[in-house]
């Protein structure tokens, strides 16, 4: 199915903590987020203000939207694409879209640890958030 965008917004972004690390169990089951979580969060909620001034959040406040996302690991050894993914697609939660439930388009890779920038030494994520229509 083919699809048309009209808006794009670009971003680079640290890597997030693994889903591993993101929850705290309680003993009855329940969950809550992780002060690395919460950080997480704050992180990119602060990085996507400073550089989208100007631009009303969430950026796409309703419809769906489409992810690419590329993750230039620190290592081989870096962990799954799959966890750090979901962790993303909550951090992004008001900031690039009101719910996670627009997300109706995901491109996600993992790249060579060769690949790494000087001023990114524990690895990053280039993300493009895209308004998505399907034809």
């Amino acid at each position: 199915m083919a699809a048309l965008t009209t808006r794009i917004i670009k971003l680079k972004l640290s890597v997030p903590p693994s889903a591993n690390e993101y929850f705290h169990v309680t003993a009855k089951g329940g969950r809550y987020p992780t002060p690395e979580a919460k950080a997480y969060r704050a992180a990119v909620a602060m990085l996507s203000t400073l550089r989208f001034r100007g631009i009303a959040q969430p950026w796409f406040p309703e419809g769906d939207v489409a992810l690419s996302m590329y993750w230039s690991r620190k290592n081989l050894a870096a962990g799954d694409l799959d966890n750090r993914l979901k962790i993303l697609l909550d951090a992004l939660q008001g900031v690039a879209y009101t719910n996670d439930r627009q997300v109706a388009r995901i491109v996600a890779e993992r790249g060579d640890p060769a690949e790494h920038l000087p001023e990114w030494p524990e690895g990053y994520i280039d993300l493009v958030v895209e308004e998505f229509r399907a034809l």
